[in-house]
């Protein structure tokens, strides 16, 4: 199994793993993916910590659907064609795998592990079962059936034999109690086979007949007794399988192998990080293929404008049971200063948003005096600042358009600075960066429509903001982003890597990060001027495991992100020639372009940086920001 080390999450009482579905339910804003999810077939859902894969895997339980009162509710729970079995990765669940004991030989360990699997497989299902004949507590009824006292006794008779578990009270509940009896006894069969041979483990395993039941068939024969005794005609159930990554590798290789193998009731939900060591699909004609066999549903934004709609239906969400202003996001927050107002856009000749006078014109003017490197890339373009809406509408959608955004992060930096200190890189007025990153696109941008982060970070705007409507000063909506992303790098900086990539003492992976901010800042602001500087890195083949490793860290608690094209594997096994770029909340704090830039490899940016100065390098990116 490759090392795998939790990520971390920021904004933790957001987390929907402590939430009951009813709870999930209250808040719940679909999403594309959501829809997606909710189709008859397998789904491989892909996403960093706090992107939201619990919640959605959580929102097709039947206690969520039934008292989900969102608009679109009705549409989309009748679409739904499938009964939900959630079975979650909890965390005494990885406690007894790492229980198992180092004496135990390999096929025990391998015996032991797919038992415990196997029965809270079960137990999922049997939760599932007890929900379907438990009375509806909500606005609608979903998969419900009534099942008496005769049937159950039928029902709990079929299950004791057909999961080989020990006679107990004859009804479902006997069967719950059962189960976590045999949770108990297996934890207790692990530790006395620490202490016997590997001959002798095999002998006592091989005595027992419940450690060798498959999970898929114990599921199926279950399903056959259900229809059996209810007759009800068979239906789809989808088991939704959460924080697969925390999965000993044995068991994810089953999960996806099952997905082209397995009864056609049974739909597979499976949700990761990104990055997983374990997972090689592909190699083998068996493996099942993204497409074909099932829906890759990724829960992040390589390009930021994806998720302004999701973004926006979670502001509305928010606001109307915060502070009840109906005005939509763009109002409250005003538009960012990398994007231009629509009412400046015009197929006037006269009116658009490069005449005289509109803040692009200003700024390219201004930019223009301070900057020399910017003032000679226009001379050499025949582009005069001063007459930029004289250019042709194609060629100023390729000149100018284009470095608007960069024009408008250089400019924050240089204004009020003499034009010698500009050029020198000397001169920087004391101001806050994160004033540049407010605005409504910039807000989508930084929290990378990640709901546990725009949750939190728009929860704390509304509880700062005046109880009025009109426009949230925008010094609110640049504390809030500081806060965040403040929170985000302490995060990380929590994160162990080895001593070859981090490079200097108790800065954990922000050490990488901060490495790669540092350069991008350089390239985008502090240097000459160019039209599309570098934005992104492609880790480079020669890279060994410490690298890759801590590369995956960063991806998957979403300090990266994967910038794949269209026909790329987005569940990644090997991060070696794959593109990246950093989080938008963290270029925040670096005063980067919210924008994905070209790519270099990422042994020549590490090759550029003095990793002796790192902490000097921190912390005048800070102090650039915050003085």
């Amino acid at each position: 199994m490759a090392e795998v080390v939790e990520a971390p999450s920021i904004f933790a009482s957001y987390n929907a793993r402590s939430l009951q579905p009813g709870e999930v339910a209250k808040s719940f804003v679909p999403s594309d993916s959501f829809e997606q999810l909710c189709g008859l077939r397998h789904a491989v859902i892909l996403g960093p910590r706090g992107s939201g894969k619990t919640t959605l895997l959580k929102m097709l339980q039947i206690p969520a659907l039934e008292v989900w009162a969102h608009a679109r509710a009705e549409e989309l729970v009748a679409g739904i064609d499938f009964i939900g079995v959630f079975v979650p990765f909890d965390r005494s669940w990885q406690a007894q795998f790492e229980a198992l004991g180092r004496n135990l030989s390999m096929p025990a360990r391998r015996t032991i592990t797919r038992a415990a699997f196997t029965t809270h497989v079960l137990r999922a299902l049997l939760s599932t079962l007890l929900s379907r004949v438990s009375p509806s507590q909500g606005i609608r009824q979903v998969w419900r059936h009534s099942l008496g006292p005769v049937d159950e006794r039928e029902l709990a008779k079929s299950l004791f034999r057909l999961w080989v578990l020990d006679s107990g009270p004859q009804s479902l509940l006997g069967i719950r109690l059962a189960l976590s009896q045999r949770l108990g006894e297996i934890g207790r069969l692990a530790g006395r086979l620490n202490f016997l041979g590997e001959r002798e483990q095999a002998k006592v395993l091989g005595e027992i007949d419940y450690l060798h039941l498959n999970f898929v068939d114990s599921v199926t024969v279950a399903l056959d007794a259900w229809e059996s005794v209810t007759q009800e005609p068979q239906r789809h159930w989808a088991l939704l399988f959460d924080e697969l990554e925390l999965a000993p590798e044995s068991i994810k290789l089953e999960l996806f192998q099952s997905i082209r193998s397995t009864d056609s009731r049974l739909l597979f939900k499976l949700a990761l990080s990104p990055y997983d060591g374990d997972i090689h699909l592909g190699q083998s004609p068996r493996d099942p293929q993204p497409s074909q066999d099932y829906d890759e549903i990724m829960l992040w934004f390589a390009e930021k404008r994806s998720g302004l709609a999701f973004c926006e239906a979670l502001w509305n969400s928010l606001a109307a049971s915060t502070d009840g202003i109906a005005d939509p996001p763009a109002k409250r927050l005003g538009r960012s200063l990398f994007e231009t107002e629509m009412a400046e856009w015009s197929t006037s000749e006269w009116r658009t948003a490069y005449r005289r006078g509109t803040r692009k014109e200003r700024s390219f003017r201004e930019l223009a005096r301070f900057d020399k490197s910017f003032r000679a890339y226009l001379h050499k373009r025949g582009i005069a600042p001063t007459a930029l809406q004289e250019i042709a509408g194609g060629s100023r959608a390729a000149e100018i358009r284009k470095i608007a955004p960069l024009v408008e992060a250089r400019l924050f930096f240089l204004r009020d600075v003499s034009a010698q200190e500009a050029i020198d890189g000397r001169g920087r007025r004391g101001r806050k960066t994160k004033t540049l990153y407010s605005g409504w696109e910039s807000l989508c941008a930084v929290t990378e429509g990640n709901p546990r982060v725009f949750i939190a970070t728009v929860r704390w705007i509304l509880s700062k903001a005046p109880k009025r409507e009109g426009l949230i000063p925008r010094a609110i909506q640049a504390d809030a982003i500081d806060r965040a992303s403040n929170r985000f790098r302490a995060m990380l900086r929590t994160v162990p890597v080895s001593d070859s990539v981090a490079r200097t003492k108790n800065r954990g992976l922000l050490s990488l990060l901060d490495a790669l901010g540092a350069y991008f800042r350089r390239k985008q602001i502090d240097d000459a001027f160019v039209p599309e500087p570098v934005g992104s890195f492609v880790v480079d083949s020669t890279y060994g495991d410490d690298m890759l490793r801590a590369v995956g860290q960063a991806l998957n608690t979403g300090a990266l992100i994967y910038v794949g094209s269209g026909g790329d594997e987005n569940v990644l096994s090997s991060l070696r020639g794959k593109r990246f770029r950093l989080s938008y909340l963290l270029a925040a704090h670096y005063g980067l372009v919210p924008r994905l830039g070209r790519s270099i490899s990422l042994r020549r940016i590490l090759s550029a940086i003095d990793f002796e100065s790192i902490d000097q390098i921190a912390l005048d990116l800070r102090l650039r920001s915050d003085s």
